[in-house]
């Protein structure tokens, strides 16, 4: 099943991980969950063409759709395609000039993806036959995970190699979308005792065009 939540979790000081499918919540998220969907912050994919809502004044991190991802303030900024039982890939930043802060406003991938990131697919695992470099069936949706922070992120162990995701995370994890957010998580987020982090997570339509090979 992929993610079915759109939570915001506020990572600061000791890090803190949002639980999800068949794991216990710890009461403390559990918490903030109740809030946050009592207060209504929580964002659905509602909208034209799957889009969220449009963000509130005073500004939280919304995913809009696959290409647009809207930044309450200027910051690091990681996006990665989440899809449980395949893999998971780096959307952004794959290129060097991508290393920089970004927003606030509204952050757009570029018209075609960098050749990284079909290569990257390239390792997903076909859940039908569990071998490497088959296509998987078709799908009609995909979860996004978005990180931002006020330092840069750690994602050299990523971008080694199209397969360094998949090497980096194991083979049980890369196909795990629990497991595979909290090693990305653990991974790319710097001291957590000075990192000020959060990360959203939201289930979009896959989009038509270059960004997908059909």
């Amino acid at each position: 099943e992929l993610f079915n939540h759109a939570e915001t979790t506020v990572l600061r000081g000791n890090r803190t991980f949002l639980q999800m499918g068949s794991k216990q919540m710890p009461w403390n998220i559990l918490l903030l969950v109740l809030s946050l969907l009592l207060s209504g912050c929580a964002t659905g994919s509602g909208g034209p063409a799957g889009r969220s809502s449009a963000p509130r004044a005073g500004g939280e991190l919304v995913i809009r759709d696959y290409m647009e991802t809207y930044l309450p303030r200027a910051a690091y900024m990681a996006k990665f395609e989440v899809f449980d039982e395949i893999g998971v890939s780096l959307l952004f930043p794959i290129r060097e000039e991508d290393f920089q802060q970004v927003g606030p406003g509204i952050h757009r991938l570029p018209f075609a993806p960098p050749s990284f990131v079909n290569e990257q697919r390239d390792k997903y695992v076909s859940r039908i036959t569990g071998l490497l470099n088959q296509s998987p069936r078709p799908l009609s949706s995909v979860s996004l995970m978005v990180v931002i922070s006020d330092q840069p992120f750690d994602l050299d162990p990523f971008l080694r190699s199209p397969g360094g995701l998949r090497d980096h995370l194991g083979g049980t994890t890369y196909v795990n979308n629990i497991l595979a957010v909290e090693a990305i998580l653990e991974t790319i987020i710097g001291d957590p005792g000075t990192a000020v982090a959060e990360y959203r997570i939201e289930s979009v339509p896959i989009p038509s065009g270059p960004w997908f090979r059909r």
